[in-house]
């Protein structure tokens, strides 16, 4: 493990116990705006609660973290690239204890070797009516992946550095539901259209890297 991947694990903690950007990053990559996104928060009785592991470690001389292609089936984020985690399960104590567990089971990366460090900012999916919590933790090696077949089309670790390159965003056209059809910003990365919930994390992610 370098002194580069340790001096930025040791930054980046210090950031996520200080004022995070929220939604004034998160805003940039999100579908639809703020406003809309606040509305159906507000008229949801129930939303579900999930939580998604961003994990960093040693990468290409640098800092690595995992998003996963998801399997195509029939739902709101089939096929979508995202970062590990699902819905809470009863059993789960807290949850980080949800984001370790669903990232265990989907690409096998050994729960008990990860050191929690925050996380950053919650945000709301009106589509799925997930309420979401990115839990940030690392290890201090590069993992050994074994997806989840069911779960998981394929294992998709990126240096940070690729994701903070602005020449990667742009915007593609979705039809979300039966017919609304939106323009949303991406990240185009190598093949993969990165956008959504997942975006807005990954925009929230460089603001604080670009921080430190």
């Amino acid at each position: 493990m370098s002194n580069y991947f340790i001096t930025f694990i040791n930054c980046f903690e210090q950031k996520l116990k200080e004022k995070l950007p929220g939604d004034s990053a998160q805003s940039k990559m999100a579908p639809v705006p703020q406003k809309v996104r606040d509305a159906f928060y507000l008229a949801d009785p129930s939303p579900k609660k999930s939580a998604v592991l961003i994990l960093f470690f040693p990468f290409e001389e640098g800092v690595g973290t995992l998003l996963i292609k998801r399997q195509s089936y029939k739902g709101v984020h089939s096929g979508q690239i995202c970062f590990p985690g699902g819905k809470v399960d009863p059993d789960d104590v807290d949850l980080p204890a949800t984001a370790l567990r669903e990232t265990n089971e989907e690409t096998g990366i050994i729960a008990k070797d990860v050191m929690i460090i925050g996380k950053i900012s919650d945000l709301y999916i009106p589509a799925s009516r997930f309420h979401v919590t990115s839990i940030v933790g690392y290890i201090n090696y590069f993992p050994e992946f074994i997806p989840n077949p069911r779960e998981v089309e394929k294992i998709i670790p990126v240096n940070l550095k690729s994701l903070s390159d602005e020449k990667i965003i742009s915007t593609r056209e979705f039809t979300v539901g039966e017919n609304l059809v939106i323009n949303a910003p991406v990240y185009l990365l190598n093949e993969y259209v990165i956008w959504g919930a997942t975006a807005m994390m990954i925009a929230e992610l460089n603001e604080i890297v670009r921080e430190i």
